[in-house]
């Protein structure tokens, strides 16, 4: 991953990887500018610790947004979960992220 592109990261569980499309249009669209990651947790229950530690919150899916220029712990210091609608409209979730990165 180039440290000094920002990076959009999609963390889900294995069987709901409900909003994988919104990724990988993304990344269609603006990989060249950004890396597009995506995290999938086999069992949240064994992974809850981890993902505390990592993102502060065991909350499955979120979408994070690493910002650009920065690296290591400073990048990962200034992520930040993007809050996603209440909706499964696929499209105002992809507006949402966009609007956010």
């Amino acid at each position: 991953m180039d440290d000094w592109k920002g990076a959009l990261l999609y963390v889900g569980e294995k069987d709901s990887l409900t909003y994988l499309p919104v990724l990988e249009e993304i990344g269609k669209e603006y990989g060249t500018f950004l890396n597009v990651c995506l995290l999938v947790i086999e069992d949240v229950a064994k992974s809850s610790a981890d993902l505390k530690k990592e993102f502060k919150t065991t909350k499955l899916p979120q979408f994070r947004f690493y910002p650009n220029i920065k690296t290591g712990q400073e990048k990962k210091s200034a992520s930040f979960e993007i809050v996603l609608p209440k909706t499964d409209d696929i499209k105002i979730i992809r507006e949402t992220v966009l609007e956010e990165v």
